[in-house]
């Protein structure tokens, strides 16, 4: 699957974990890209079917970020733990 690669070379998770006042957790996966390709980030948003775009207009870096742990789980994680 394209999508491993794609985000070895531009794509990241982060968990942030807030203890105040209670203890809160979010999870997101982040795919980047240049302008040209805002095509592409499209396409795997809908094949996936969750996220939302953003641009960063000083660098013009188009960002997918997919905030839902239980869309990252079901739908992100099972393609990145597939053997190449």
């Amino acid at each position: 699957m394209f999508i491993v690669g794609y985000t070895e070379a531009e794509g990241n998770f982060d968990i942030n974990i807030n203890k105040y006042p209670k203890v809160l957790s979010k999870f997101r996966f982040r795919l980047s890209s240049k302008y040209l390709n805002i095509l592409l980030l499209c396409a795997i948003r809908n094949y996936i079917g969750s996220g939302s775009l953003f641009l960063r207009k000083e660098t013009v870096v188009f960002t997918l970020e997919i905030s839902s742990k239980k869309v990252i789980e079901n739908n992100i994680i099972p393609y990145l733990v597939l053997p190449l």
